[in-house]
């Protein structure tokens, strides 16, 4: 009786932490990285092309361009944090709305 009851906690603490594991972050470690967390933040089916980077002491702010020839092209910037080895997505900002802040 005994044995079964400690399987089913053995088995629930397991399924938990499986779950909290499959519920961490990408590592961000490259400009490439930044831009596909980029666009898929924008959630928006167009072109996302990095225009410059701006490297502070905390944080990288990744400024770009949406679009192509054929849209109007939109301008922001994304900032990540500064970890030991990677980065980590934070926020985007509209050029319009931000851009006065650079």
């Amino acid at each position: 009786m005994y044995n079964v009851i400690n399987l089913r906690y053995l088995l629930l603490i397991l399924c938990i932490a499986l779950s909290l594991a499959g519920c961490s972050e990408k590592t961000i470690k490259t400009e490439e990285d930044m831009l596909g967390v980029i666009t898929k933040e924008l959630d928006l089916n167009v072109t996302v092309q990095k225009t410059g980077m701006i490297d502070l002491k905390d944080a990288v702010l990744v400024t770009y361009m949406t679009g192509n020839e054929d849209q109007e092209n939109s301008y922001g910037y994304a900032e990540f944090e500064k970890q030991k080895t990677n980065y980590k997505f934070l926020r985007t900002y509209s050029m319009m709305e931000r851009g006065m802040d650079l």
